[in-house]
């Protein structure tokens, strides 16, 4: 009897550390998700004619997929990484892998991403008049603008053709990462951010140099390197 307990006890131990080393392998289904959302669009092309920027995300990239709710709770009450973009906006997909390498560098276990893809205001042009397609009424929403509203500015929509119209409104600008420590917002990297006087988006090195420099201060990392507390 004595020797079965050892065996079943050997076996359940085993059969233990080897979830332990699926779990530690296999990547979480969010992580899967964000790389398989982010690479499905290497090789495609915008309507404007640009091509889509292509992308190899990190298997094990620590996404979090949250909702805006539970982002506003970040904001309010919460320390962490917020990642507010969408997978076809163009200047996202400069910025997410010098986001996962920085998240990753920092041993961050994870960074929050609030997919805001079709839940923004949208617009249209139709004789001459500017026509809202998309009209968000979302109070968790409206709640993640008045946060952020320090960082926000009023959105001038522009058409095919170059032309600006005034919307009146203010819209949740992207890609948009947000440092918060304890309920304050420490720092933002806005998209102007990562992207060079001529247009051209910065090297991936200087941009998650931008990012991990945000992390330090999400921590309570001074420019010394020194903690001002627990970090």
């Amino acid at each position: 009897m004595k020797k079965k307990i050892i065996i079943f006890g050997s076996l359940g131990i085993a059969l233990l550390l080897g979830l332990i080393a699926v779990k530690i392998l296999l990547p979480s289904r969010d992580e899967y998700n964000f790389k398989k959302e982010y690479e499905e669009y290497n090789g495609k092309w915008l309507v404007t004619g640009e091509r889509y920027h292509d992308v190899e995300i990190d298997t094990h990239n620590r996404a979090d997929y949250i909702d805006m709710s539970d982002a506003n709770e970040i904001l309010e009450n919460g320390t962490g990484l917020l990642y507010i973009g969408m997978k076809t906006d163009y200047n996202s997909r400069f910025l997410v892998e010098p986001l996962v390498a920085a998240v990753k560098k920092a041993d961050l276990s994870e960074f929050s991403y609030v997919d805001v893809l079709g839940i923004r205001e949208q617009y249209t042009v139709e004789n001459g008049k500017l026509v809202p397609i998309i009209e968000e009424k979302n109070d968790d929403y409206d709640k993640l603008l008045e946060l952020l509203g320090d960082y926000l500015e009023e959105y001038v929509y522009r058409d095919a053709k170059g032309t600006d119209y005034e919307t009146g409104t203010v819209r949740l600008e992207i890609p948009l990462i947000v440092g918060v420590r304890k309920g304050t917002i420490v720092g933002v990297i806005k998209s102007e951010d990562i992207m060079s006087s001529n247009g051209l988006p910065l090297e991936d090195s200087v941009i998650e140099k931008k990012v991990s420099d945000l992390i330090d201060s999400v921590k309570g990392i001074d420019n010394s390197g020194v903690c001002e507390e627990e970090c």
